[in-house]
């Protein structure tokens, strides 16, 4: 036996970087085990084609010692003190080209173990010949290596007994549930052993093998048994399972469409592989921020993960990868339009907000999409299908408070009215005329109703003049004019329209172009709301003939009880509208209700 020697490197100090900076939980430790075992044996069948893999763990409850044997390539003695005594060193880069058949890359993850141990002892025979050593690490910085006789195959033997506080953790329940964790889509047979009451108790981890070498052609042929997997998974039943694969083939998944509406905000989590060894269940960029509505199980074997194996480096290579799965997402929904119409109204009845985000910047997916979105409108949700079925033009409110006052006017016109406030409804509605040769696409406001609404006769014009003389006056200081219609719905008292430089100076727009508010639809809408709205009007009031309260109003005889009315229903108008009021309009409601208050007390 050797006498003691130190680690190349200072190893308190590497176990407290590993538990505290490099590694999310110490139960990575199984993991390390699990992928240096699958690593030896990749090894020995690179060069041994024939090579049958078998790999065990055992764990001796009696004693919390587990115990990880492999028929990998193993090591020989210059290895072990190359490879297992220094910090950075790993086997697999001697193997060059063949590195890609492996999931390490790093010569730390042996280390791992001490988080949970204070020991590691590995017995090694390698598979070009020579004695068996005996490799014994601990985590006061010291080895040892010892010459054994040579085992009849070659392998290793690894023994950790686990720390007292780490065997309450790890015991004979909880180390076969993470072997199954990591490893249950690797390709090699993995065994455990326990001993339960004496007896021995044997569990083949990964008997499943779910994952599919031909992605397309198992959806195709047993789409049930996988979107029963994707429950297994996720924990719901999937809409419907998509097919992954980048075009060289190195990255392959299954996104399984999810069953509810999600936040558009959110960062889904997916399952992801490296060479079939688990990565991690909490990724987040695999795939485009767009696919929100998708959770994702899937396997690489062309990505780099950083030092502790529970991501990908950021870099070209993941960005092309996210752009490729992103693409088959994309011509998955674009096949869904003509092969299947239920699975597609169920997915668009989830998800349509993220399609549209999709179709805003994709020509083709739109040309397909647009007739099947559905848009909120007065008569409730419709989609540009069954809209031009009713409408050739495409009118459409992008303030929600200029909506709420005119939905009523417009299911008594019979006009459909679409708001577009929400999501990108609006960019899609002006990109209609790409699809729909000579549509139009008019922004509506109160004014438009306005006009359309029954003028006075002259007789009435005559009758009313008086009164709206006094009312433009009474209203005059605050940029409103007063106008009489006949309109529906005749509860509707009264209806206020604001205009641009009205907006703007409650502060509601920074310039005409403001997008918060629809510019007016064309030349003639601005003669029509010039003649309502004099140069200097910042809004107009329509009183409607038609309701009761109007009738009465217009029949009182006492000019200041008019006034007082007037500035009433402009006060209520602007509430209903949602404006706040301004403070000479607060000044003006406080005035008229101690008027009330003086006149009744």
């Amino acid at each position: 036996m050797s006498a003691p020697q130190n680690f190349q490197v200072h190893l308190s100090g590497i176990i407290t970087l590993l538990s505290d900076h490099l590694y999310s939980s110490d139960q990575v430790f199984v993991r390390e085990l699990l992928q240096n075992a699958v690593d030896a044996c990749s090894a020995r069948s690179v060069l041994e084609p024939d090579f049958q893999p078998s790999i065990s763990f055992t764990f001796l409850p009696d004693t919390s010692t587990l115990q990880v044997r492999d028929n990998g390539i193993g090591l020989n003695e210059e290895e072990i003190t190359t490879f297992l005594s220094s910090i950075g060193a790993s086997s697999k880069r001697e193997l060059g080209a063949q590195r890609e058949h492996f999931i390490g890359q790093f010569g730390i993850g042996l280390l791992s173990c001490f988080m949970v141990c204070e020991k590691i002892e590995l017995q090694t025979q390698s598979s070009s010949g020579g004695p068996a050593f005996k490799w014994t690490g601990s985590e006061d910085g010291t080895y040892q290596v010892e010459a054994l006789p040579s085992f009849e195959d070659a392998g290793t033997l690894v023994n950790i007994q686990l720390k007292p506080e780490k065997a309450k953790k790890f015991d004979g329940e909880s180390i076969p549930k993470l072997l199954k964790y990591f490893g249950q889509l690797l390709a090699y047979p993995i065994h455990y052993y326990t001993f339960v009451e004496g007896q021995e108790v044997f569990e083949q981890i990964n008997t499943r093998f779910p994952f599919p070498e031909d992605i397309k052609t198992a959806i195709s042929n047993d789409r049930q048994e996988l979107l029963q997997y994707g429950k297994d998974l996720f924990g719901f039943m999937p809409l419907d399972v998509i097919a992954l694969e980048t075009p060289s083939g190195e990255t392959q998944g299954m996104a399984y469409i999810v069953p509810y509406e999600c936040n558009p905000g959110s960062r889904p989590m997916h399952k992801v592989y490296l060479k079939r060894m688990l990565l991690s269940d909490k990724i987040d960029d695999i795939l485009p921020p767009w696919a929100f509505f998708v959770r994702a199980v899937i396997n690489s074997s062309e990505l780099q993960p950083t030092a502790s194996r529970e991501r990908f480096y950021e870099n070209e290579t993941l960005e092309k990868v996210r752009k490729s799965l992103g693409r088959c997402i994309r011509s998955y929904l674009i096949r869904l339009h003509d092969n299947d119409p239920v699975i597609r109204d169920g997915i668009f009845h989830h998800h349509q907000n993220a399609i549209k985000q999709m179709a805003e910047h994709d020509e083709e997916l739109y040309r397909i999409m647009i007739p099947h979105f559905t848009f909120p409108t007065s008569e409730g949700q419709m989609t540009i299908r069954e809209y031009r079925q009713r409408n050739e033009i495409i009118r459409h409110v992008y303030d929600l408070d200029e909506y709420r006052k005119i939905v009523a006017l417009a299911k008594q016109a019979n006009e459909l009215i679409i708001l577009s406030r929400y999501n990108n409804d609006r960019t899609l509605l002006e990109r209609l005329p790409s699809v729909y040769e000579g549509v139009k696409i008019e922004p509506t406001s109160t004014m438009y109703f306005m006009d359309r609404f029954g003028e006075l006769s002259f007789q009435e014009q005559a009758r009313w003049a008086d009164f709206l003389a006094m009312a433009n006056e009474t209203l005059d200081e605050h940029g409103c004019g007063v106008h009489l219609k006949y309109f529906s719905p005749n509860n509707l008292p009264s209806i206020l329209n604001v205009s641009h430089h009205g907006l703007m100076k409650r502060g509601l727009l920074q310039s005409d172009a403001d997008p918060e508010l629809p510019q007016p639809p064309g030349v003639w809408f601005n003669i029509g709301n010039a003649l309502h709205q004099g140069s200097g009007q910042n809004a107009s009031l329509f009183l409607n003939i038609n309701n009761e309260l109007i009738q009465q109003l217009l029949n009182i005889k006492e000019v200041e009880k008019q006034q007082m009315f007037v500035k009433f229903l402009y006060l209520q108008a602007l509430l209903l509208g949602r404006y706040t009021l301004m403070e000479e309009e607060l000044t003006m409601l406080n005035d008229g209700l101690m008027t009330l208050m003086l006149a009744h007390s």
